[in-house]
């Protein structure tokens, strides 16, 4: 259990080193973020049965090989007060977190906005979380080992006639026969 307190610190501890950058790219742009290069790639309308979403499809590139593709949307919902809600893509690793967000356009340059957040250790502080609830059932668990009990000696039987003894009728001398 205290093992998964200091996997949660130790993900909250990373927190402070979460870094985050934002971009209005054309097709074909790339968006450096840590090791990460955000490419562009395309980007198009899907109608769902509730919704129509503006995706943009964006190659995630770690050292020139191509990691992931990701799918950040903005939703537009028909027929709700709800106007529009926006999908976040992710990448995870035991590692880090990349976000990926579709931001909307730019009004000035009525281009794509991509914005990207990367979170270290974000995966530890839950399985610290984990940790520690599987540590608080295994200790809630009894105590299933084979224990010694002891119990109570019964007074032995006394014949009839005989003198009990008792603590008022048993005295004791000093020194020796």
């Amino acid at each position: 259990m205290h093992f998964g307190m200091v996997l949660v610190f130790i993900g909250l501890a990373g927190a402070a080193f979460n870094t985050e950058a934002q971009k209005a790219m054309n097709v074909g742009e790339s968006l450096k973020l840590g090791p990460y290069a955000l490419v562009l790639q395309s980007a198009d309308t899907k109608a769902e049965k509730n919704y129509t979403a503006q995706r943009m499809i964006v190659e995630v590139m770690k050292g020139n090989k191509e990691i992931m593709m990701l799918y950040p949307e903005k939703r537009q919902f028909q027929g709700t007060e709800q106007a529009a809600g926006t999908m976040v893509a992710i990448y995870s690793t035991l590692r880090e977190d990349l976000y990926v967000v579709y931001a909307g356009m730019d009004p000035e340059t009525n281009m794509p906005v991509i914005h990207a957040f990367l979170n270290p250790l974000v995966k530890w502080i839950w399985l610290g979380g984990v940790w520690v609830v599987m540590g608080t059932l295994l200790a809630l668990m009894p105590n299933r080992r084979a224990q010694l009990v002891v119990v109570g000696a019964t007074q032995p039987a006394v014949a009839p006639g005989e003198p009990v003894l008792t603590p008022q009728n048993v005295r004791l001398r000093e020194g020796h026969d």
